[in-house]
Parts: structure tokens; sequence; C-alpha cells
């Protein structure tokens, strides 16, 4: 109850008591003789004053419950308006992301390495092989912890840190896998009749493997390209290891 109702109130019961009083002193009222007339006057005096109390509060909680729905009519406003502005902030986040991610791919795009390969060859140890090849970097950014191995992963070697845009470096992998398969080329045997084949011939063998390539761009996003290489085996490995010329990688 608000102090405005609460005055009202306590002034109407104040002069409702003055009258009583008022009549009690002047109008000649006779006092009560036995409690039951005093009874009947006390419930006649305050009965009003009881009732227009009780009208009094149940108008004042009408208004409170009108305050308070108002109340909450205009927290629902202000929360629906919250998650307005909340679904419109996400949905700027979204865009802002798309945008972000373009532009990341955009620059990831720019800067790709490419790994390309050529004159790959083999020497068989026994039971295991040497396998050797040249990589190059065709792409448009420079290239970073290159790695290569083979399927089964059962020979994995770090290459090199860092090849720049078109430079290449000599490579060689260790295969010790008893289940690879010498394939018959009579084409390679055919170019052991080139003059510059005296040297070092294919023994006319190969063995088809698949290697993998794994590097970063320069943002550090990993990258992976797959090769299925035929490798020419040869008959001398000290003539092949030459022709990579490893000591200058």
């Amino acid at each position: 109850m608000n102090k405005k109702s609460l005055y009202w109130g306590i002034g109407i019961t104040v002069v409702w008591l003055a009258v009583i009083i008022s009549f009690w002193i002047f109008g000649g009222l006779k006092s009560p003789q036995s409690l039951n007339e005093f009874g009947d006057f006390l419930a006649g005096i305050f009965a009003p004053v009881a009732f227009f109390w009780l009208i009094l509060g149940y108008v004042q909680q009408g208004k409170q419950l009108d305050q308070n729905t108002k109340a909450l009519e205009q927290q629902e406003r202000a929360l629906q308006l919250q998650i307005d502005e909340m679904k419109e902030s996400v949905k700027q986040q979204k865009e802002i992301a798309i945008i972000n991610e373009k532009s990341l791919h955009a620059s990831f795009e720019k800067e790709r390495p490419e790994i390309s390969y050529w004159f790959p060859s083999g020497y068989k140890h026994g039971e295991s092989y040497t396998l050797l090849l040249k990589i190059h970097n065709i792409g448009k950014g420079d290239c970073y912890n290159i790695k290569a191995f083979v399927k089964n992963k059962k020979s994995t070697r770090d290459l090199k840190n860092f090849l720049k845009v078109q430079d290449s470096i000599s490579i060689s992998l260790n295969l010790f896998d008893e289940s690879a398969i010498e394939v018959f080329d009579e084409k390679l045997l055919n170019l052991n009749e080139y003059p510059f084949m005296t040297e070092n011939a294919y023994i006319g063998k190969g063995l088809d493997v698949e290697i993998i390539f794994e590097f970063e761009n320069i943002y550090g996003h990993r990258f992976e390209e797959v090769f299925e290489i035929n490798f020419p085996l040869m008959e001398n490995f000290d003539t092949t290891l030459r022709q990579y010329n490893f000591d200058s990688n």
C-alpha cells in the first residue's frame, strides 16, 4: 500500500471515530450497561472501519497487480529487445566469420605451396629398397616442415624445414616391406640402349609405391599430397646417388 492511500485510510478512520465520539458525548448516547451491549457497541463502531480497510486493501492490491503486470510487460519487451539484438549480433558475427574465412582462404591460396616430383629411381639392397627422387615446389608460397613417407609409414623422413618457391631437393626413403612387388617393364631395358645409360643401367623392373608428402605454408596451415610413383630399379647405387647430388641439398 502506498503512502497516499495509507494517509487517506487513516484520515477517514480518524474522522469516523471523531464522529462517533462526538455523537456519544454530545448526542446523549448512553454507555453500554453489559458486556453484550459493549460488544455490540464496538462492533457497530469498528465494523464499518474494518470493511472500509478491506475495500481499500482490495483496491490497492488491484492497483499493485496492474502495476506488476505493466512491469512484467515492460520486462518482456526489454527481454525481447535483447533477444532481437543478440540475434542481430549473432548474424553480424556469422557474416564477419564468413568474410574472415574467405579472406583467410584467399591468403592460404595466395601462399599455397605445391609439391611435384621428377626423376624417381630405386635400388635394391637384399630385402630392402632405397627410393630416390627429386621434389620441386611449384606452388605460390614457400614450403615449411616437409615430411615424406610411404603409405604404410614404415619409412618416414623429415626432409627440410624450408623450401622456397621453384626450389627443388633430392630425397631418399628406405622401404622395408616384404610385400613390395617388383614389376617387369621391358621399356626400361630399351632405354639402356641410349649412350647416357652406360654408367648406370635399368634392370628392367620397377616398384609402384604410394608416397605421401606433408608440409605447411607460411601461416602454419598443413597440406598433404599423395602420389602413386613408379620407381625404376637401377644397377649401380653409387652412380645413382651422384646423379641426385645430395651434397647440394
